[in-house]
Formats: structure tokens, C-alpha cells, sequence
């Protein structure tokens, strides 16, 4: 198993992925190189977001089976280190999805409404202009019966 890390020459997802679960130094780190390939960035490979939030996870599961360890010997403490990975988990997943969300304004021109309108595959509104104009009838309708001037 091996372990690379160096933003300065390379911008490389796995790389990404090291410097926002802190995981860069060389003498102790938490995941092997092929364990964030071969597990996040295969998982998730157009989301670095994502990835960087699975490999928190994968060292929050590593580091909740340790105890926690202080100046005067063992505690009982063992949370520490994986509620940070936790917490650090939950906020690459919801930065990931504020990073994937863009606003949308669809029929800016004639053009681009019609072909929205016309595309089978696009979810149409609920609602459109003149949603309840009905020619041929009168506002004047009970159980579905139409009332023209001559009935």
C-alpha cells in the first residue's frame, strides 16, 4: 500500500481528496492510497465532494475502534477523533451539494420556452398561463353540464 500527497505538482482527485480530510502527512496517515481510489473516487467519481465525505467516513471507522489516548494513559474518551471525522463527513456531503446546485431560468427567449415546452423528456409544469380556459364554455358550470345562452 503506498501513500502520495503534493499539491504543488499535482491537482489530482486522490490529492484533493487527502487535503480536505487532512489527511497529507507522510508519518501518519489514515488511508492508503488505493483505499481512496479504489473506494470514494471509484464510488463517486465526478463528486469530489462526495469522495472526501466517504473517505472522512472510512477514518472515522478507523478511528472509532481506538481508544483515546491522553497524558495520563487510557480514557475512556474514544469519540474524539471520529466525531471530528463525523462531523467533517456531514459537511464535505452538504458543501458537495450546494457546489452541484445552479439556478435555472428556462423560456428567457420565445425560442428556448417553445423548445422546453416541446421537449417530451422535461417535466412540465403543474401550472401554465390559461391553465382554465376552456372555449366553448361559461363560468357557469355545475356538475360538469355546460350553460349556453340558449339552454
Amino acid at each position: 500500500m503506498s501513500f502520495s500527497y503534493d499539491l504543488a505538482t499535482s491537482m489530482s482527485a486522490l490529492h484533493k481528496v487527502r487535503s480536505y480530510i487532512s489527511d497529507t502527512d507522510p508519518n501518519d496517515f489514515l488511508l492508503h492510497d488505493e483505499e481512496i481510489l479504489n473506494g470514494p473516487l471509484a464510488t463517486f467519481p465526478n463528486s469530489i465532494y462526495r469522495a472526501a465525505s466517504e473517505a472522512a467516513l472510512m477514518c472515522a471507522i478507523k478511528l472509532g475502534k481506538l481508544p483515546d489516548r491522553s497524558a495520563i494513559g487510557m480514557s475512556d474518551n474514544a469519540r474524539s477523533p471520529a466525531d471530528f471525522y463525523l462531523r467533517l463527513a456531514n459537511e464535505l456531503l452538504e458543501k458537495g451539494a450546494r457546489n452541484g446546485l445552479t439556478v435555472f431560468s428556462g423560456g428567457r427567449s420565445k425560442d428556448g420556452k417553445a423548445a422546453l415546452r416541446d421537449d417530451s423528456d422535461k417535466t412540465q409544469p403543474a401550472f401554465r398561463i390559461g391553465i382554465h380556459d376552456n372555449p366553448g364554455t361559461s363560468q357557469d358550470s355545475v356538475d360538469g353540464g355546460v350553460y349556453t345562452e340558449d339552454s
